[in-house]
């Protein structure tokens, strides 16, 4: 009989017992995310839908790549809430796989979420009889260099200070950025002085193709650091 997961709801079928089957050198890796995989079906449906719909309602729809920077924190939480990060430590995962595991989904649902927004874009808006905003891929290669790049950040303070802590900082970083783009494209405030989008657009353009590119090397980089974060949480 598999052993369960202590205090996870998942009973057998996440059991190391059954993850643990999995051979190759991957194998820690891949028992990780199998494990994730059932927390995302089981667990986090009703969360994702409610934020996309959130983000359609705002009018945000075209960002859908803030998924990347949404679900290893909410995965975090789950485990943390289930005791996971501490039975995590008496089974034999290398702190390489058990960080990848969250990179993973993030760059997964990253993907995901510009294939939403260019399904909305392409597809949707002219269904709907909008236009498609001539600016979309610019937009796009911003956000998930920018996502990439959040999430660098985000993940090895997560390890370092605990969900709790970390996803009160992560909250409060993502605020103060989207903020400080509003203000300074003129979203919330089309009169403030500082909206500086009429002087960097032509910047942002030039550089667009550059941005998903330093993202994922500054996300790359960042693992080993969020390897150390994760020995010294021991």
């Amino acid at each position: 009989r598999a052993i369960p997961l202590p205090g996870h709801r998942l009973r057998d079928r996440t059991s190391f017992a059954r993850a643990v089957r999995v051979r190759g050198k991957s194998a820690p890796l891949r028992a990780l995310l199998y494990k994730d995989c059932h927390l995302i079906f089981r667990r986090m449906p009703a969360f994702l839908i409610g934020l996309v719909v959130a983000l359609y309602m705002f009018r945000y729809e075209l960002a859908g790549a803030d998924l990347g920077m949404v679900v290893p924190l909410q995965l975090m939480a789950l485990d943390e809430h289930a005791k996971w990060t501490f039975a995590l430590r008496l089974y034999p995962y290398p702190p390489q796989a058990v960080v990848l595991s969250r990179y993973f989904w993030g760059w997964v649902f990253t993907l995901v979420g510009v294939v939403l927004s260019v399904g909305t874009a392409y597809l949707v808006y002219p269904q709907a009889g909008y236009a498609v905003p001539p600016n979309t891929p610019i937009f796009l290669c911003w956000l998930v260099g920018l996502v990439l790049i959040i999430l660098a950040v985000e993940i090895p303070l997560l390890f370092r200070t605990g969900v709790s802590a970390g996803k009160m900082i992560s909250i409060g970083l993502l605020v103060f950025f989207w903020i400080l783009l509003g203000n300074l494209l003129a979203r919330i405030n089309e009169d403030n002085p500082l909206a500086a989008l009429p002087q960097v657009l032509p910047l942002l353009v030039d550089l667009a193709p550059l941005v998903p590119l330093i993202g994922l090397a500054v996300n790359l980089l960042s693992i080993p650091l969020a390897v150390r974060e994760y020995r010294l949480s021991a």
